[in-house]
């Protein structure tokens, strides 16, 4: 019975690590390597704010990914609004790795 609770375990953090790379991958691409405490923080905060079914352990982690993606989204979209209504002036392109830096840099402070 143990040996059924370590490979379901052993399953469940499977999934979570490719998951977590994924995300932390993704933000990495966008600002480096800076802020991927938080990024993590963010990912596991929405990991846990949700129900676990482990039929579906890999839509389950996606849709944790996804959520956590969402998040990020929504907080740098807040700080460019932000930034751009207190008049400071940022090209477009850089604008979003801008803005994950600024949101990522207040979550782990």
């Amino acid at each position: 019975m143990s040996t059924t609770k370590v490979s379901i375990s052993g399953n469940v953090v499977s999934h979570a690590e490719r998951e977590l790379a994924a995300f932390l991958a993704a933000v990495t691409e966008v600002v480096g390597p800076t802020g991927l405490g938080a990024a993590s923080n963010v990912w596991i905060q929405t990991m846990q704010e949700l129900d676990c079914s482990q039929e579906s352990l890999g839509k389950f982690f996606r849709q944790v990914t996804i959520r956590a993606s969402a998040r990020l989204a929504r907080n740098c979209q807040r700080e460019t609004r932000f930034a751009l209504a207190g008049g400071e002036r940022m090209q477009h392109l850089p604008l979003t790795a801008k803005a994950v830096e600024r949101f990522l840099a207040t979550e782990s402070a």
